[in-house]
């Protein structure tokens, strides 16, 4: 009976280190995409400040030059 129980025992904490290492790497994926998602706005407000830039230049050339 006693090996029973030491058997149920070790599947149980398997089972947890499992769900643990799950948890981990679940963590680690979410981590990795909003690392993404951040350099990915990064880059897009960077676009738009360049495109932002670029606009400005554009509407300064336009205008005639007083000389």
């Amino acid at each position: 009976m006693g090996d029973e129980a030491t058997k149920e025992q070790k599947q149980e904490r398997k089972h947890l280190k499992e769900a643990e290492k799950a948890k981990v790497i679940e963590q680690e994926h979410l981590e990795k995409q909003a690392c993404k998602a951040e350099k990915a706005k990064a880059k897009e407000q960077k676009q738009l400040e360049k495109q932002a830039r670029k606009g400005t230049e554009e509407v300064q050339s336009d205008e005639p030059k007083e000389e």
